[in-house]
């Protein structure tokens, strides 16, 4: 019985000190995350952007816009002056050389 009464006490100071740390370090971290956040509306473009780009929700469609705007690139790049000579459609709307009245 003399045990059990030593023992609860302990668990209830143990209990309420980790509650109080756990309540502590949500204040930090609070205090530390609206220090150094920055609202949205007022960065630049480049900052908003970059900040945009780089959250763990964005991140996956960034790199997939990246890649198909490389693979345009590259597709753009690979054609000649001989393909875009034989292209109707070159002919057509970029050289605007168009046959009869429509």
């Amino acid at each position: 019985l003399a045990r059990e009464s030593i023992l609860v006490p302990a668990a209830a100071i143990a209990q309420k000190t980790a509650r109080t740390a756990a309540r502590r370090r949500g204040e930090r971290a609070r205090r530390r995350a609206t220090a150094t956040m920055s609202h949205w509306h007022k960065l630049g473009f480049q900052a908003f952007l970059a900040k945009e780009i780089m959250r763990k929700d964005t991140l996956p469609f960034a790199i997939g816009m990246g890649f198909v705007a490389l693979m345009g690139l590259g597709l753009n790049a690979s054609i000649t002056e001989e393909d875009r000579k034989s292209s109707a459609y070159h002919k057509q709307f970029v050289l605007n050389d168009r046959k009869g009245d429509h």
